[in-house]
């Protein structure tokens, strides 16, 4: 295939293909190879990543580039050096996604993202890698980009960092719109393999030299961010000059490396935060004792017999015997010594100095996701009683969200999505935004529905539905997308657009004599008074906030485990 070759003074190689694609090649692998029109290489040192530039968007990928190595099962990865590696990294592909059971719920909202290209299958030990996209001028100028970078959610257990968060179309807005920026997304490890701990693992850890942190995960995600301040230079990014995105669970990652005491990022964008407190050591320990009894194992094997046998299962067996639902992090003072024990990450514990601006919200039916069935309105009251008590104060919550005590079937569903939304999510952003005026604090609401007759969920606004619109994935954002969903994908990426070009997209919540928000939805979206929250009257008494927080969050993830068993 004939070919014109580039060669540019600082380490970068662009290779135009010069044959045509036919359009008999439609398959997703042609398909991906027909959008390589345009080879991208950055040379460090020894080490050459091959990339491509997509010729849809005119934005340059460079995609599965290691940040760390795994040595074993439940160790402590370690940061890679590009400048001390050689050879060549394809870069046209996804990689790996930590190995995960299969996730219903999501699977459900697959019209939000077509595959745009084919994932490759999940892999232990080569999972946590980092993809890059763009502006091709910048490859080749000294001017140094500000930095987006995502992190993915799917309640600590599921997920990863592939064509769901396709970076091509927002770095190709923001160019359009003169406020270029990088967009870098990161893999780590979820589930047993990034958030399981006890005595016997930490132990085994600070044997071999290692830090012994309770959640594996978040230290892959501090060293992807490490690896992203240290190297995106090569790609034109500024190191100094990042801002972490992330929902549900990505965003509850990015609060506690908020709480940590390493500077990742210099500002956040934060989507969908759950309410929750990291479980104690004491809980990871009965689910790490209860996973070795699932074995068969005595409790009172050595802890070496123990490691070596889960080390010894498939990831298959282990993902089976961990079972479906959430994997809750575990409360370490060690990686975030900011966060007290026993308190929730959206604790008014002051910001560290080096966060410069956040913006935080959530959608308006949260909840909607997570409730597969329409439940009557006697269920919906009877499930509320079960997780916070037959009370007084559960009564006063069902007034309050006007539950009715009926047999039509649905009729529990709005009251039941109302009070979950609230209790696990709402409260996160409200409670930052008030407490914290020492830096700029934005709030917003996304309450644009969804549109599309194939979905389960069509005229909600669900958990997750905004990230499809912050990327503007064509299934959004395209031209045959209705107005109303095309002016909130706008708008929607916009905003954190202008957070990464550090620039506050509106005021902050505390701004000024009213408390106001940013409400997007397609063309009513606009800066809005925000009003006195629903649960504000009924929880006067920390026991109360409390029981609010915790209990949304339960309704939540015993919903989840439902779902995927």
């Amino acid at each position: 295939m004939a070919a014109v070759v580039q060669h540019l003074n600082h380490g970068l190689t662009l290779q135009k293909d010069v044959a045509a694609v036919t359009a008999a090649e439609v398959s997703s692998e042609k398909q991906h190879l027909a959008a390589i029109l345009e080879q991208a290489s950055i040379k460090i040192n020894a080490l050459q990543i091959n990339g491509f530039i997509n010729s849809t968007t005119n934005v340059a990928n460079f995609l599965n580039i290691p940040y760390a190595r795994i040595p074993a099962r439940f160790c402590e990865a370690s940061l890679i050096n590009p400048r001390k590696e050689a050879g060549i990294i394809d870069a046209t592909k996804y990689g790996p996604c930590c190995p995960q059971p299969f996730d219903v719920i999501h699977d459900l909202t697959g019209h939000l993202y077509p595959k745009v290209i084919d994932a490759s299958n999940s892999a232990e030990f080569t999972c946590l890698s980092i993809n890059v996209y763009a502006p091709p001028s910048v490859l080749t100028s000294q001017e140094r980009l500000p930095v987006l970078v995502w992190i993915h959610g799917g309640a600590f257990t599921y997920g990863d960092a592939s064509d769901e968060y396709d970076g091509n179309y927002i770095v190709q807005h923001s160019v359009s719109i003169s406020k270029p920026i990088i967009v870098a997304s990161l893999n780590y490890r979820v589930g047993p393999y990034g958030f399981l701990t006890s005595k016997e693992i930490k132990d085994d850890a600070q044997s071999r030299g290692e830090n012994g942190y309770a959640n594996l995960g978040f230290h892959d995600q501090r060293l992807g961010l490490q690896w992203i301040q240290q190297n995106i230079g090569f790609f034109g990014g500024n190191g100094y000059e990042l801002t972490a995105a992330g929902e549900s669970a990505g965003a509850m990652s990015i609060l506690m490396h908020i709480r940590s005491n390493f500077p990742a990022f210099q500002r956040a964008f934060i989507l969908s935060a759950a309410s929750f407190k990291p479980v104690p050591l004491s809980v990871a320990q009965d689910r790490f004792d209860a996973l070795i009894a699932k074995m068969g194992i005595a409790p009172t094997a050595p802890a070496g017999d123990k490691l070596a046998a889960l080390r010894s299962l498939t990831c298959e067996e282990l993902n089976r015997l961990n079972g479906p639902g959430v994997s809750f992090p575990i409360y370490d003072s060690d990686f975030s010594p900011e966060l007290e024990a026993g308190s929730f990450l959206e604790s008014n514990t002051p910001f560290p100095s080096w966060l410069k601006g956040v913006v935080i919200g959530s959608t308006s039916e949260e909840a909607a996701l997570f409730l597969l069935k329409g439940l009557t309105g006697l269920e919906a009251v009877s499930l509320v009683k079960a997780v916070y008590g037959d009370t007084d104060f559960t009564r006063e919550l069902l007034k309050k969200y006007e539950f009715v005590e009926d047999n039509v079937p649905g009729s529990g569903t709005d009251s039941l999505i109302r009070l979950t939304t609230d209790g696990a999510f709402a409260n996160v952003a409200n409670a930052i935004a008030s407490d914290h005026s020492e830096i700029p604090v934005s709030l917003y609401s996304f309450e644009q529905k969804d549109p599309f007759e194939q979905s389960l969920w069509r005229g909600r606004a669900f958990h997750s539905l905004g990230n499809s619109m912050l990327f503007r994935l064509p299934t959004v954002a395209g031209p045959n997308v209705d107005l109303g969903t095309r002016i909130t994908s706008d708008k929607f990426s916009d905003a954190v657009i202008s957070l990464t070009n550090s620039q506050q997209p509106w005021e902050s919540y505390g701004q000024g004599q009213d408390h106001t928000m940013m409400v997007f939805d397609g063309e009513r979206s606009g800066i809005v008074k925000a009003e006195k929250a629903r649960w504000t009257d009924l929880t006067q008494t920390q026991e109360r906030w409390e029981l609010f927080k915790t209990n949304g969050l339960s309704l939540i993830s015993q919903n989840i485990v439902a779902a995927n068993s």
